[in-house]
């Protein structure tokens, strides 16, 4: 821990402007799968590290600013991977489509979650990032189907333990997930072991990886959207196997393209 760019604020003031992740209505609406896609892989045949960003499928960190839209940033950085996995190209698209335009549990900057931002897209699509520009407020819908870039075929809820998550990680690709952002107003880049697990999940990142350290100590790949000046270039890390930030709280989510 140390100085960050948040350091002025109190932690009221740094949770009210730059989190955003609301957690109802997962246990209603929520499509828990226990298997995932057809895989071959088992939990022992995991490799100790792994990181979508050195195959390149992990598309550049950006900045939501004050406006509380992490779940959209989390949710378009996990279908901008997916795509890339898919295809093998990369793609930017449009959080700002899901700030002003989704609205089923999603209230643009006043926080939304990620299921029923990933459901949005499913039956929307994705516009690009070029046809929808963020401006980091709230704004009037201006979806154009005809600028749609990606199509989300299924939204997958994993209600599952933490070594399966890095198994699914591994095997589909990365995943949105929803963590208390306390431990984070205060983070330089050195991998968060204390305080956890954290208390209600408050703020939505993206899993891309995982690593163990020369002593076996595991860690998370986090990416964030506070901008590559925050963190170690825009990640953090966070300890594996103890629900830090608890991280578990509610299911991760996933995009199918």
């Amino acid at each position: 821990m140390g100085i960050t760019k948040f350091s002025d604020l109190t932690l009221e003031e740094f949770k009210q402007k730059y989190t955003g992740l609301k957690i109802s209505n997962y246990t209603d609406k929520a499509k828990t799968i226990t298997e995932g896609p057809k895989i071959n892989l088992k939990l022992k045949d995991i490799p100790d590290s792994f990181d979508w960003r050195s195959k390149g499928m992990v598309s550049i960190v950006r900045n939501q600013g004050t406006c509380r839209s992490c779940w959209a940033f989390s949710t378009i950085g996990n279908v901008e991977s997916a795509y890339a996995i898919k295809t093998q190209q990369s793609v930017i698209l449009s959080e700002q489509q899901l700030v002003d335009c989704a609205n089923d549990h999603c209230n643009g900057c006043a926080g939304g979650t990620l299921l029923n931002a990933c459901e949005y897209l499913q039956s929307h699509g994705a516009m690009s990032e070029d046809s929808y520009s963020y401006i980091g407020r709230d704004g009037q819908c201006k979806y154009n189907p005809n600028n749609v870039k990606v199509k989300v075929n299924d939204c997958l809820s994993l209600k599952v333990s933490e070594d399966e998550l890095a198994e699914k990680l591994v095997t589909i690709g990365p995943l949105s997930v929803g963590i208390d952002s306390e431990a984070l107003q205060q983070y330089n880049g050195e991998p968060i072991t204390e305080g956890c697990p954290g208390s209600t999940p408050d703020h939505a990142v993206l899993l891309v990886g995982y690593e163990t350290d020369a002593v076996g100590n595991k860690y998370w790949l986090v990416k964030n959207s506070w901008g590559a000046n925050w963190g170690d270039e825009g990640y953090f890390k966070m300890q594996r196997g103890v629900n830090c930030l608890n991280i578990m709280e509610i299911p991760a989510v996933t995009a199918i393209v």
